[in-house]
């Protein structure tokens, strides 16, 4: 494990994760984040199951330390690591269809999760009632987000992967996986 996480790939994945985990203390549009990039990113690319979750988790609760706590939080956390399960289940076939589909997989998987643990976890702001039609209600009035969660997916990844890619071609070490 110590000599996977001093090969160059590994270190080049974490500080790409990191630094674009940063650009959540930026201002932007409500949804229009990285994480789900991130843990899709980080599970194409790095040979561990268990860094490919932890790396992308460790910048969401780094960044989540400026940002603050709040008790549906669990709901991106979960999606992020259901992210990162799908970027580690394509990384032997990655190509522009693969990646792209599950870039749109996790939003879709992050819309669902999060706004059931909106609906789940009832706050002053958001109070859907407990029952399925508040859920349905829920999911509706989460509509308009959807947009900046997929556009934000899809440009985050191909942010980072598109980066890894001209990073590889000039260091070619980056493609060993171990």
């Amino acid at each position: 494990m110590i000599k996977q996480m001093t090969t160059p790939r590994f270190i080049f994945v974490c500080c790409a994760i990191l630094l674009i985990g940063a650009s959540r203390l930026l201002p932007h549009p409500f949804n229009f984040t990285p994480v789900l990039a991130m843990g899709l990113f980080a599970g194409a690319m790095l040979s561990s199951f268990s860094m490919a979750l932890l790396i992308p988790l460790a910048a969401m609760f780094l960044s989540d330390i400026f940002l603050g706590f709040h008790n549906t939080m669990w709901g991106t956390y979960a999606a992020t690591a259901v992210s990162s399960f799908l970027g580690y289940a394509i990384r032997n076939k990655l190509n522009i269809v693969s990646v792209s589909g599950t870039s749109v997989a996790s939003a879709i998987l992050f819309f669902l999760v999060s706004n059931f643990a909106v609906w789940a976890m009832p706050t002053p702001e958001l109070n859907y009632p407990q029952s399925f039609a508040g859920l349905i209600a829920g999911y509706e009035s989460a509509l308009p987000f959807f947009r900046a969660t997929l556009f934000s997916n899809l440009l985050y990844t191909g942010l980072l992967f598109g980066a890894f890619h001209l990073a590889a071609e000039l260091r070619p070490n980056l493609k060993n996986i171990r």
